[in-house]
């Protein structure tokens, strides 16, 4: 094991003093240091700029137009929303370690996290993001009801999330029939369209249907859906994919409304649309308690409800990967690999990302431009550690006057002479002065 650390240690630093101008020109941009607000960095950060935010709640609605840059929280930090949109080819978008929760009045249009129209891939990982609630109108001030909201989507845009935690707005319940409209529908966790997305070790989970709590003959709304695909593909990797439960119906006297249908896991619809699994786990939503006699409980959502497209499961279980980010010269970095006993550990490393389909392995290559490792060997995954492997590193000094520099890394595990492409991970290395 020591040998081993110390040969990747070398590795990276003989990479990174070569890196030569791309890395050069990366700027760190501190908030509250640099900037007042996050936005104010965004705003002063170029192209392959990181804006690096000190732990603390941040009551902004972040917009990123037409650069990639690194947002990147250096410890709990949380902002209303984050909106990317019109990220070049060539440059990557990576936000890193923020909860995103609108903490907006329920049934305000705010969706946490928007990728858009990104030619550049976008990457988002170690987060939280959470879907705004619904409201059941006000008959008083003449208010429509809204469902809860999704929490994020993407539209004609690449992205991965990696170990992040998404949940959709639960609906509003009804509780005052004089006084409000009706309960309203969960929202989804995600929705695409003309999008191509992957999941690795994330949950995605809709919004919880309304449930009429004072008495009514409607029947309840259903739960929201995990993943709403249109026209688009998505491939989910050691995922967990939950439909939100149904609403419950109530009562009239003797004449009562059905409970709402529970939440599917993935929708998919449209033309050339696709979900790829490897070890997805589907929690399909519950159906609604029904009203009382004479009603029915709603039906149980499903794994995949398949309007039209395609299926595909891959044969080999899933293997995942994670690193330390954000990391300073000097310090730690842990490597964290995971797989079966037998598995030969191989990683990649790039200054770019990509979103690239393999036919002939299992998964989405993440890497572009020229690689730094182009598959060093790790190791052979030994008996008796369950199948999980921690490698400590020491984080190499970046050289001349480089303040960052984001390192793209991707593990591959060949089982059975196949190569199976894990999750990417962004570890944006700083100057040990920020």
């Amino acid at each position: 094991m020591t040998d081993l650390r110390t040969t990747l240690s070398s590795t990276a630093l003989v990479a990174l003093l070569a890196l030569g101008p791309v890395a050069s020109a990366a700027d760190v941009w501190t908030v509250p240091g640099d900037a007042a607000t996050v936005q104010g960095a965004v705003d002063l950060a170029g192209p392959g700029d990181v804006v690096l935010v000190a732990p603390g709640d941040y009551p902004e609605a972040v917009t990123v137009v037409g650069k990639g840059i690194t947002l990147v929280a250096d410890g709990a930090a949380s902002l209303l929303r984050c909106y990317v949109r019109d990220v070049p080819a060539g440059q990557v978008f990576v936000l890193d370690g923020f909860t995103l929760d609108p903490l907006a009045a329920p049934g305000a249009a705010i969706t946490a996290f928007a990728a858009e129209n990104d030619d550049g891939p976008v990457r988002v990982q170690h987060c939280t993001i959470l879907g705004n609630a619904g409201f059941a109108g006000s008959t008083a001030t003449n208010s429509p009801s809204k469902q809860g909201l999704r929490a994020a989507s993407v539209i004609d845009a690449h992205a991965a999330f990696h170990h992040c935690t998404i949940e959709g707005g639960d609906g509003a319940d009804l509780t005052d029939a004089g006084a409000q409209f009706f309960a309203t529908a969960g929202g989804p966790g995600l929705t695409m369209i003309l999008a191509d997305v992957a999941l690795y070790d994330t949950t995605v989970s809709g919004g919880r249907g309304g449930s009429y709590l004072d008495a009514t003959t409607l029947n309840a709304p259903p739960g929201g859906v995990g993943i709403d695909v249109d026209t688009s593909s998505v491939s989910a990797h050691g995922t967990t994919l939950v439909g939100g439960d149904g609403g419950a119906g109530n009562c009239v006297a003797s004449v009562c409304g059905n409970g709402g249908k529970g939440g599917d896991g993935i929708v998919q619809r449209g033309s050339g649309v696709a979900s790829i699994l490897r070890g997805a786990t589907f929690e399909p939503g519950a159906g609604g308690a029904a009203g009382g006699p004479g009603a029915f409980a709603g039906q149980p959502g499903s794994d995949v409800q398949m309007i039209s497209g395609t299926k595909t499961e891959y044969v080999h279980a899933y293997r995942g990967f994670d690193a330390d980010s954000p990391v300073r010269e000097g310090g730690p970095l842990t490597l964290t690999f995971e797989g079966q006993v037998g598995d030969t550990l191989l990683l990649f490393a790039a200054l770019n990302g990509a979103h690239l389909a393999k036919p002939l392995h299992e998964g989405i290559f993440h890497l572009g431009g020229a690689l730094l490792l182009p598959g060093f060997f790790v190791a052979v995954m030994p008996d008796g550690l369950g199948g999980v492997l921690p490698v400590s590193l020491t984080v190499p000094e970046l050289g001349g006057s480089l303040q960052a520099v984001d390192l793209h890394l991707q593990a591959v595990n060949v089982a059975d002479g196949v190569a199976l492409l894990g999750p990417p991970q962004v570890v944006t290395m700083l100057d040990a002065s920020l």
